[in-house]
């Protein structure tokens, strides 16, 4: 895990591109839509700072005790073969989770950007990224499933304005039950997602929509981890 510290902290550039080359491919790749204002790889940073902040970076925005989310981000999701934490896990997580841009990367006539089906081909590309370091299996079916389901908890707020009240609940509880295993780790990232973009200052209005949804949710995830 020394190495993937090393990368994590990407404070040494010649370990980093031999192991996480298709990471580096992400820079340059400027974004210009709602979400984004520069390039996948310095978002990617951002949010993995972010998490490696947590709960700290949370509880900034989410009232809910630090030893909740504490315990939960401490916890080893394979005691039987592994030693890294949820934590560690999410933070390999955040740098890669939009790996699969550079593929996917589309400039439109009006000059915005988009990358469609990224989050699908991330989770193609995380199994070969994990491989290169001592994930095991069970640590890397994690990491490919948060990756894979990142953009997830998004869609379902834009469901949810779509949706009578008495249906949006539902549609939540379907969602925890879909992602049970890691439900409170996904709707992390998908937190510091939002909170590590532009959207803020670019489209503040939905910024702060998508945001009260989100806080709104991992308050009653904090809730039962309570």
């Amino acid at each position: 895990m020394a190495l993937v510290s090393t990368a994590i902290q990407f404070q040494d550039k010649q370990t980093l591109r031999p192991k996480l080359a298709e990471v580096c491919r992400l820079r340059g790749l400027v974004e210009h839509n709602d979400w984004h204002n520069d390039d996948p790889l310095r978002q990617s940073l951002r949010l993995v700072r972010w998490v490696k902040r947590l709960p700290a970076s949370l509880v900034e925005i989410v009232d809910a005790p630090v030893a909740v989310w504490s315990s939960h981000l401490n916890s080893v999701p394979d005691p039987a073969a592994g030693q890294h934490t949820v934590r560690a896990l999410l933070t390999f997580a955040a740098l890669i989770h939009d790996v699969g841009k550079a593929e996917t990367f589309q400039r439109l006539p009006d000059g915005a950007t988009r990358c469609p089906g990224h989050e699908a081909v991330s989770a193609r590309l995380a199994p070969i990224l994990c491989a290169r370091f001592d994930f095991t299996p069970v640590e890397t079916g994690f990491i490919c499933k948060v990756v894979q389901a990142h953009g997830e908890p998004y869609a379902l707020f834009k469901k949810q304005t779509l949706l009578p009240a008495s249906q949006q609940q539902e549609q939540i509880c379907d969602f925890e039950a879909k992602h049970a295993d890691y439900v409170v780790p996904l709707m992390l990232l998908a937190c510091g997602d939002l909170v590590t973009s532009h959207l803020a200052s670019i489209r503040p209005d939905k910024y702060q929509a998508v945001n009260k949804f989100y806080q709104s949710w991992l308050r009653r995830l904090g809730s039962r981890e309570s």
